[in-house]
């Protein structure tokens, strides 16, 4: 089988790319609550393939959990290398947007939680976080590039420049059968999501759990 492994970064259309995955009847992991990530790295840890648990998978997604220590623990950018050494044949995505875009939206998601926890862990205010996501956004960018440049299998899909009929053609050329019109830009589906009581909801929860969750995690460690 072979596989696809979105490899840029969060907040850059990864829900959608999971939901493009799964319309083309490909089976599709999408974070799954921080499992995925804690799996592969536990995986990587004891020498064993990285997808064991996960071995009927054909797409991943958002492979990322947050640390016992409260840090983020972006498992595609440390372990592509990893990634391609035990699936060459596979086909790496590295997702981007222009970085201010990509710095504001992470500012904001989870009603600015994400920032306060990122803030904490860095023991630095926002706009020293935001200098962090900036030199960590150019330095995994160049990293990919420069690792796949002899490679025909890295596709760099770029929100600013691409829609899902570049993203289609490029996986069609690489053996893959998919439509580009299962592709749902995320503006428009989050759109669908934010109305009335329902949004407020959501944003307090964000919130609470992006805001209160490294508490909830260093009172584990006790």
């Amino acid at each position: 089988m072979k596989r696809i492994y979105q490899i840029g970064f969060n907040k850059t259309a990864t829900g959608s790319l999971s939901r493009f995955f799964t319309a083309n009847n490909m089976k599709s992991v999408h974070y799954d609550g921080g499992k995925l990530s804690r799996t592969i790295q536990d995986n990587h840890a004891h020498n064993r393939p990285l997808l064991t648990g996960y071995e009927d998978v054909q797409c991943f997604s958002d492979i990322e959990h947050i640390g016992f220590g409260g840090e983020m623990v972006y498992t595609a950018e440390d372990l592509f290398r990893e990634f391609y050494e035990q699936d060459p044949e596979a086909v790496y995505i590295l997702n981007i947007r222009p970085v201010d875009d990509w710095v504001a939206s992470r500012t904001k998601h989870g009603q600015g939680g994400y920032m306060l926890r990122a803030g904490y862990f860095h023991k630095t205010d926002a706009q020293g976080v935001q200098d962090v996501w900036r030199r960590e956004y150019h330095e995994h960018i160049a990293a990919v590039k420069d690792f796949f440049k002899d490679k025909d299998n890295l596709i760099v899909f770029d929100l600013a420049e691409h829609e899902g009929d570049y993203l289609a053609a490029e996986l069609n050329k690489r053996g893959f059968a998919v439509s580009a019109e299962h592709w749902v830009p995320s503006k428009t589906w989050h759109a669908e999501l934010n109305y009335g009581a329902g949004q407020a909801f959501r944003a307090l929860r964000a919130k609470l759990r992006y805001a209160g969750l490294w508490l909830g995690l260093r009172l584990r460690l006790r």
